[in-house]
């Protein structure tokens, strides 16, 4: 998956970023990701501690496609 997810981060930088469970455990937890990968979108401008609000998880097939027509449905490509 992650060689996967970095071709699209790089075709999609801006609506992108990866979140390591180490750096960043307290964020994992409130998005409540159980597993790796995960993928997962979130809005900004929350009032909480994080400034993110959970919106959805990306559960369809893990291709490039799947993806692009995932952030094309959220309206973000």
């Amino acid at each position: 998956m992650m060689p996967l997810w970095n071709a699209f981060s790089k075709k999609y930088p801006d609506i992108t970023e990866t979140v390591e469970e180490e750096e960043n455990r307290k964020l994992v937890d409130f998005l409540r990701i159980e597993a790796f990968p995960t993928i997962a979108l979130v809005s900004s401008g929350e009032n909480n501690r994080f400034g993110y609000r959970l919106t959805d998880y990306y559960e369809g097939e893990r291709s490039m496609e799947g993806l692009v027509h995932f952030g094309e449905i959220h309206s973000l490509i």
